[in-house]
């Protein structure tokens, strides 16, 4: 078994170096990203399990995000028997 303290000094200096919070990815399903603690980013990466997320990937995630929330909401006012109309100007 690897030594702690090496453990949590190499992880510490990680963490050292992220932001806090620190969106990362999981390296074997790259769409699931997460906002975490920089202390739990430096685990999981120093783990190799997950890696930072990529501004494109974020970007990508957060459009998808956005999608979602509005198809969420159609789907509340169609539930609620609101009809959204759209008027062009």
């Amino acid at each position: 078994m690897p030594d702690p303290k090496l453990y949590w000094k190499a992880v510490r200096a990680l963490q050292a170096n992220l932001p806090d919070p620190a969106w990362i990815t999981d390296i074997e399903h790259p769409a699931n990203i997460v906002a975490v603690p920089s202390e739990v980013a430096a685990k999981a990466i120093f783990g190799k399990t997950h890696r930072l997320a990529t501004e494109d990937e974020l970007a990508a995630w957060r459009a998808e995000q956005e999608q979602l929330a509005r198809f969420t909401r159609a789907a509340e006012l169609h539930r609620a028997g609101v009809a959204p109309v759209l008027v062009k100007p």
